[in-house]
């Protein structure tokens, strides 16, 4: 009897001295840490972009000119793309508004508004670290419009908040609410230090949020 695992690392060492070539299995490199919680957080958010969030309205109010405007109407906002490189974020979004009613004695018929708004910046520790979801009524149906929504409930949506300590928030929208005019045109495009992200329930949201702090933890390393 011989001692087979002691005469085999003989062997090996022999091998190698005499310069044979020793075969040996590399296990294949793991995917990175910080590839892993992208690939996770884009998941997350194609998940996202499926759903949105919405509401019907009704409104009543006297126009600047005096005339009285009687709508109709929903808001409906969503998450259209999000790209990922690095810690550099871009969300894209998307909210239309379609409506119909009279303003006088003027028919609108039934009517859409796209506003589709971008924002592109740097997913810093501090910004992952006061995101938080937050119920706010969409810009495009303001205080002075007395909007009332379904079953008597707030005209608001859920939504990310992502605030900044300065304005480094590239934010862009275009939108195709000009009178008169079949196309986009670009209404805003300057750095903010709060952007709005529309998600279809606080539970996604927080979802979104615990990926994307995850990945704010995994550039900072």
């Amino acid at each position: 009897m011989f001692d087979l695992p002691r005469t085999c690392v003989a062997v090996l060492l022999l091998a190698g001295f005499r310069g044979l070539p020793v075969l040996a299995q590399t296990p294949a490199a793991p995917e990175s840490a910080a590839a892993m919680v992208e690939s996770d957080l884009l998941r997350s958010f194609a998940a996202e972009e499926k759903r949105g969030d919405a509401f019907f309205y009704t409104q009543s109010y006297y126009a600047l000119h005096g005339q009285h405007v009687i709508f109709k109407g929903s808001i409906f906002a969503s998450i259209a793309d999000v790209k990922v490189s690095g810690c550099r974020m871009k969300i894209d979004t998307t909210i239309a508004d379609r409506y119909s009613g009279t303003i006088g004695r003027r028919r609108v018929d039934p009517t859409q508004s796209l506003y589709r708004i971008s924002a592109h910046f740097m997913l810093t520790p501090e910004i992952a670290q006061f995101l938080k979801v937050v119920k706010a009524r969409p810009g495009q149906l303001d205080e002075g419009t007395h909007p009332v929504c379904s079953d008597h409930q707030p005209c608001v949506l859920n939504w990310i908040e992502l605030r900044s300590e300065r304005p480094e928030m590239q934010v862009t929208e275009f939108t195709n609410d000009i009178q008169g005019y079949d196309g986009f045109v670009k209404e805003f495009d300057a750095p903010v230090d709060r952007f709005l992200v529309p998600v279809s329930s606080p539970a996604a949201g927080n979802e979104l949020i615990s990926r994307m702090q995850a990945l704010a933890g995994a550039c900072a390393h």
